[in-house]
């Protein structure tokens, strides 16, 4: 290709020496369209530069790059420099809101009333991952309506709408989602192989009992652990906290399977089960570093709760009063702090949600 001419042309020339004989070569302009070649059968060797593929396998068209191709000869052009200590490169620290849909359906879409609504915060340099579950009944700005309105509802504008809400409410720079739902949810737990979660406090739910302490969970027990609001102690406020316990099982059951080199199975499991404007392989890479594959990593959890009541709301009308949680301040000045010291490249430490002994929670059948 025009960016490496010399090299390529040095390298062929080197291996018909090696094999005595001439090798008859296609040239093309750039090293996408000799990839695209390629895999079209078009040759059957690649001469490439390694640094272009490492660029290549951050591709989603080709991220199975280093699978689908096999290294024959490698020819060495000038002086290779080798560090005495090689420099591992730090990642950056990223925010990704996660939100359930409260359906059933086989397909997909980021247009629904989300049941879960999840801010995950994750700095790989310090291996911590934050967990913040938010009420569904959450009152908030509606940015789409331009009104307060319950969280649920903002995802029926998009999940794109219900990001912005929240980053308003939090006063946070979130871009990134990902999205599931109830059918999707349980297939996801069983494509991991089912998921160990530490619970609390024994309660039963239809025909499952959860026993305390650690317990195994697949789909259908997961869908049903993170439900449950009926026989807890705080109703949906303890549901919330309940979900980030089944979002902590899910990362460590995906690092378990980066151990094993399961990369495969991993990335079809959360592709065929989530939509998202991000890189899976950026999920999986979290854990598959070659030199801290086996790190420990921490993970801190965070419920919110509020004040129950009753209010109208943008999307259902000012006269139709529904139950809402009203947010507590302190929570989201906390909440605000912990999320942006993570991202900023700190250490943060599992602390006591502020303001927890005011909450107040009223059951009803949710809107």
């Amino acid at each position: 290709n025009q960016f490496d001419t010399a090299n390529e042309y040095t390298a062929v020339t080197e291996a018909s020496s090696q094999l005595g004989k001439e090798i008859a070569t296609s040239e093309y302009e750039t090293v996408m369209e000799a990839l695209e070649a390629f895999y079209q059968g078009k040759g059957d060797v690649l001469i490439l530069n390694k640094a272009f593929a490492a660029k290549i396998r951050t591709l989603d068209r080709y991220a199975d790059f280093d699978r689908d191709t096999k290294i024959i000869y490698t020819c060495t052009i000038g002086e290779e420099k080798v560090d005495e200590e090689p420099v591992q490169e730090e990642k950056q620290p990223f925010a990704v809101l996660i939100t359930g849909s409260d359906t059933r359906d086989s397909a997909l879409t980021i247009v629904t009333r989300t049941d879960v609504d999840m801010i995950m915060a994750v700095n790989p340099n310090t291996k911590q991952i934050l967990f913040v579950s938010i009420p569904r009944d959450y009152y908030i700005y509606n940015p789409g309506l331009e009104g307060m309105d319950k969280l649920t509802h903002l995802g029926n504008l998009g999940v794109l709408n219900t990001v912005d809400g929240i980053n308003q409410h939090f006063n946070l720079s979130m871009d990134c989602y990902l999205c599931t739902n109830f059918t999707h949810f349980k297939q996801m737990i069983d494509g991991l192989g089912g998921i160990m979660i530490d619970n609390p406090y024994a309660f039963t739910r239809g025909s499952f009992s959860f026993p305390e302490g650690s317990i195994s969970l697949n789909g259908e027990q997961a869908l049903s652990f993170a439900r449950e609001r009926h026989n807890l102690p705080n109703g949906d406020f303890d549901r919330s906290k309940h979900e980030t316990l089944i979002m902590q099982g899910m990362m460590q059951k995906i690092q378990t399977l980066v151990q094993d080199g399961q990369k495969a199975s991993v990335l079809k499991t959360l592709s065929s089960n989530f939509l998202t404007n991000m890189n899976f392989n950026d999920l999986y890479n979290l854990y598959a570093s070659s030199s801290d594959v086996d790190a420990e990593w921490e993970y801190i959890r965070y419920g919110l709760d509020g004040y129950g009541t009753y209010a109208g709301t943008v999307s259902m009308g000012w006269d139709t009063m529904l139950y809402v949680c009203q947010p507590i301040d302190e929570q989201v000045t906390f909440v605000n702090q912990v999320v942006n010291q993570l991202l900023n490249g700190e250490r943060i430490g599992q602390d006591v949600m502020p303001c927890q002994e005011g909450a107040t929670y009223v059951e009803e059948e949710q809107q």
